[in-house]
């Protein structure tokens, strides 16, 4: 399971310069050579991360480190190991030979040589004879919790999150500030680069966008799709709702492909790959109904025919005056990539005929169709229904008509995480997590409630780690502390599920995090290592959107 072991130093950053000398074997050259004298930046950022100290350097507790470079096939180019005295600012690894494709391991050590504590990796390399190599790599913890040295430029919630194919997460958009009851979405993007633990700064997105979708592409680009821009804590009441004590408007209705900048920091500072600049461009979206709607739940089935990607706009609200009233339209678009191009498919209406209204269901893929489950009105047929491209089939189960909840789609059952329950006296808050066994027919309440300090338990992030066989609930709305628990503070509670059991597991698994946050992201990236980002301490106009990256070892 997961090991909240905590030290006093969770991570080193070091900038090493290495000349590759086409010998077999490693010397520490520190000759009169002028070109022995090379820089190495050493960052160590203490485990509180606690404000002021994301930054903070000293190298007490790195006692040595070990340097293996392997190529492309696995086998060994280098290896060789540095004390601590060796470790300095100036710094040069020599009688490297020939390495093309290479992957450069540092691994950390503490008081202990037998005993490794942080390790770090850069990948795509080469290592050529009398050609320096410049390398930026982060040393991550093996276990326990850390904040990397650098915040996000932009402070953000209700972003994207998006694993790229070499490794970086890319963050898009989100609420950005926030004033009186309004939050305001942004544009800016920002990408963190996993193996210097660098934070970069993007082209910006053509619209301001939150709570929009990310879909990446083979070719290393990134679909941009929905989203609102504005959220408000003043509640609406839609036609044969209950009052939802959060609205979102002004929704984005352009689709992007968003480029990020090729390639990596490591192989751009030494002049491999084609360099590519981040950028942004609309693509064509036609339509003769606008598809895109507040609250309005998007999905993307990637599995059912392989050739393309389907985008599936669920629900959401529409606007005439002063009267909200509930979508129950469904429209559906396909990505399809060719050798040089992405075209979208003309928009169609999927299940089109009467159904019910939808604000914000949970939803997923199940068996080519779509199961949408929650955000039905007072008089709904069933608590959810199955989809198809010509008629929508109400599900025979039962189970909690369900609003501003997080859901995850694993092997064709939805999970479903805290969010508001609605009944004949309105919305009740809740910390239960559901299995929606949908073959079954059958809903699973969760072997314990979300631990939350008020009465509810939304707005938080859900990811499912497959190697553990386990859910991590992050953050979201529903208190501070015992002491503190405002419903619209952020939690700080970092919690695990077992997937199996469904049961939410105590301690050490389940821990606090450094800081309250609502509307977080989270990706898994690395060596299984967790990435935290953003989220607002409260959901109101005295929130702090949160700047500080947190990391677990999974």
């Amino acid at each position: 399971m997961i090991k909240n072991i905590l030290f006093y130093v969770s991570a080193f950053l070091l900038v090493l310069t290495i000349s590759s000398c086409g010998g077999e074997t490693a010397v520490n050259d520190n000759s009169d050579d002028p070109d022995a004298e090379k820089d190495i930046r050493i960052r160590v950022i203490s485990n509180g991360c606690a404000a002021g100290t994301v930054g903070d350097h000293s190298l007490t507790n790195l006692g040595s480190i070990t340097v293996n470079i392997k190529d492309a096939n696995g086998s060994l180019c280098f290896q060789d190991s540095f004390s601590q005295n060796d470790i300095a600012e100036s710094m040069k690894i020599s009688g490297i030979k020939d390495c093309s494709a290479a992957t450069i391991t540092i691994s950390g050590f503490g008081s202990d040589a037998n005993k490794i504590l942080w390790i770090g990796k850069s990948t795509g390399l080469n290592f050529k004879k009398d050609k320096t190599t410049l390398l930026d790599i982060i040393l991550y913890p093996v276990s326990g919790t850390a904040c990397l040295p650098d915040p996000l430029t932009i402070p953000r919630f209700g972003h994207t999150s998006t694993l790229l194919g070499d490794g970086r997460i890319l963050l898009t958009g989100g609420f950005t500030s926030c004033t009186g009851t309004n939050c305001q979405a942004g544009k800016s993007v920002e990408i963190i680069d996993v193996e210097s633990g660098t934070i970069e700064t993007l082209a910006d997105l053509q619209e301001p966008r939150a709570l929009h979708t990310a879909i990446p592409l083979d070719d290393g680009s990134v679909i941009i799709v929905g989203g609102v821009r504005l959220l408000d804590t003043v509640g609406i009441s839609p036609t044969d709702y209950p009052t939802l004590p959060y609205s979102f408007s002004a929704q984005a209705v352009l689709v992007e492909r968003y480029m990020p900048q090729y390639p990596k920091l490591n192989m751009r500072n030494n002049q491999l790959g084609t360099n590519i600049p981040s950028a942004t461009e609309i693509l064509t979206l036609s339509y003769s109904e606008v598809p895109f709607l507040p609250f309005q739940k998007i999905i993307v089935d990637t599995v059912s025919n392989p050739a393309l990607k389907t985008v599936y706009l669920i629900g959401g609200i529409s606007k005439d005056g002063e009267t909200y009233t509930a979508s129950s339209k469904i429209f559906a678009f396909d990505i399809t990539e060719n050798a040089e191009t992405v075209t979208l498919s003309p928009v169609r209406e999927v299940a089109a005929g009467e159904k019910d209204g939808m604000i914000m269901p949970a939803a997923g893929i199940y068996s080519g169709s779509v199961f949408a489950a929650g955000g039905k009105d007072d008089n709904a047929t069933a608590v959810a229904d199955t989809h198809a491209a010509s008629s929508s089939t109400p599900w025979e189960g039962t189970g909690p008509n369900l609003f501003y909840s997080t859901n995850l789609f694993v092997d064709n059952n939805l999970y479903t995480f805290g969010g508001f329950k609605s009944d004949e006296d309105g919305l009740k808050e809740n910390k239960t997590a559901y299995k929606w066994n949908i073959g079954q027919n059958d809903v699973t309440s969760s072997d314990g409630d979300l631990l939350s300090w008020s009465e509810a338990s939304f707005f938080s992030e859900a990811v499912y780690y497959e190697k553990g066989g386990y859910f991590i609930v992050i953050g979201g709305a529903g208190g501070y502390s015992k002491n503190d628990n405002d419903i619209n503070l952020g939690s700080v509670v970092y919690q695990v599920i077992d997937k199996e059991t469904f049961k939410v597991i105590g301690k050490p698994a389940t821990f606090n995090l450094n800081f309250g946050r609502v509307l977080p992201k989270a990706t898994i990236a690395g060596d299984d290592m967790l990435f935290i980002t953003g989220g607002i301490n409260k959901l109101d106009g005295s929130g702090i959107p949160v700047s500080e990256i947190e990391i677990n070892k999974l």
